[in-house]
């Protein structure tokens, strides 16, 4: 049975009518950052979701990413051309990384690894993955030749720190491994970054990486989502390894070049899928799927339990567990969710949609697990030597009649 969550709160941020609220980032213990399609960045306290300041005109054609640094450092990235850092705590802007000036589309952040790469919107046939060392803002790899459409989507691996992730409207989704690349930009080669290669066939919406759930397993997969809703995930292979091409392996099928669920709107009921937001824990993730038209929101544990050896055996244990599912009743009204942001330790979601509205869900308390009280054994009584318990009984005195009965 699904748990259904209500809306507690609900904010427009002070933004215009018509505004779409496009990103979250958390922004210190207790507050959040969005953009917005005002080209606005909002800070707002989470509990109360009151605004707390609005850094106005953050990109000149538009902001188009927003990732979190640390406690103190939002990052933005925009149709100008420029990745932007920003101190959350006085609103001011404080560095600006240096590029070619084409629009990004995406952006991800990596402060262990000291890097900020952002990806290009294609432009004169040429769309580019640009690396910047975060120690002294200066461009560290430029990839140029790895994709041939707009680059959507960028992540780094929190495990293997050296790994990147892009996905493209060209249907590929690439794997780099950083620690191949050469130090000097001008020697760099995208072929010597390149070790993992997959075709998903279908202009890439969201792809990021994905840790199994079973105990002690370690191996690491791709998933790839597509602008038609079409869902599939990949082995990642072993840095170790290079494979230019890597087949994804069906649900119940081992045809090559099929999806695991195809279009996942058909399978879930659903009209749009929002993102698959990976556990906080670093194992499984959470589809978010929505309806405008019946009007809800639905977050599903996405899983493998699978402990067996074999790729092929892991592939196939990957679940939506739609039985488990939280609904955000109401939804956005007819409006499509943008964003969603969970804080799973109280039970709280955050969601931002084409209404401009910023809304909080709360959902119902886990229920209490009694446990049975623990069975006290009776004392064993030492018996006397030629004694029986019946025996032993007549000896005893009758209490009940002593305390009837008044000295």
């Amino acid at each position: 049975m699904p748990q259904i969550f209500n809306p507690v709160l609900s904010n427009n941020l002070s933004t215009p009518q018509g505004t779409y609220i496009y990103e979250f980032a958390p922004q210190g213990p207790s507050n959040l950052a969005a953009i917005s399609s005002t080209d606005s960045l909002h800070i707002f306290n989470a509990s109360t979701i009151q605004l707390l300041s609005t850094i106005p005109s953050t990109h000149t054609d538009g902001v188009t990413c927003l990732e979190a640094l640390d406690t103190n450092v939002l990052v933005t990235a925009g149709r100008d051309g420029q990745v932007k850092l920003w101190d959350a705590r006085s609103g001011k802007q404080s560095g600006k990384l240096a590029s070619c000036g084409k629009p990004f589309l995406s952006l991800a952040v990596d402060k262990a690894y000291n890097a900020i790469a952002a990806g290009e919107e294609l432009v004169d046939q040429l769309a580019s993955v640009v690396i910047w060392d975060l120690r002294n803002f200066a461009v560290s790899r430029h990839y140029t030749e790895s994709h041939s459409d707009d680059i959507t989507e960028l992540q780094f691996d929190r495990v293997n720190l050296s790994l990147l992730l892009s996905g493209s409207t060209d249907g590929l989704v690439n794997v780099y491994d950083l620690k191949q690349t050469k130090r000097d930009i001008r020697d760099a080669d995208d072929d010597e970054a390149l070790f993992q290669v997959i075709n998903h066939g279908s202009s890439v919406h969201r792809t990021g990486f994905l840790r199994s759930t079973a105990p002690r397993v370690e191996d690491m997969d791709i998933y790839a989502l597509s602008h038609d809703e079409i869902l599939t995930v990949y082995p990642l292979n072993d840095p170790s390894t290079v494979d230019d091409d890597t087949p994804p392996t069906a649900e119940g099928d081992e045809s090559e070049g099929k999806s695991i669920w195809g279009d996942v709107r058909q399978k879930l009921g659903c009209d749009y899928v929002i993102t698959l937001l990976p556990e906080t824990a670093g194992r499984g993730g959470t589809l978010v799927v929505g309806s405008h038209q019946q009007q809800w929101i639905d977050l599903m544990p996405f899983e493998n339990n699978w402990s067996g050896r074999t790729k092929h055996g892991r592939m196939s244990g990957w679940r939506i567990d739609a039985e488990r599912k939280m609904r955000l009743a109401g939804g956005h009204g007819e409006e499509v969710a943008r964003c969603v942001y969970v804080v799973q330790e109280t039970r709280t979601v955050y969601t931002g949609g084409e209404d401009g509205l910023v809304k909080v869900w709360k959902g119902p308390e886990p229920e209490a697990v009694l446990e049975e009280p623990e069975k006290l054994e009776k004392p064993k009584v030492e018996r006397k030597r030629g004694e029986t318990k019946h025996s032993r009984k007549r000896c005893q005195p009758d209490y009940r009649k002593s305390r009837s009965k008044p000295y």
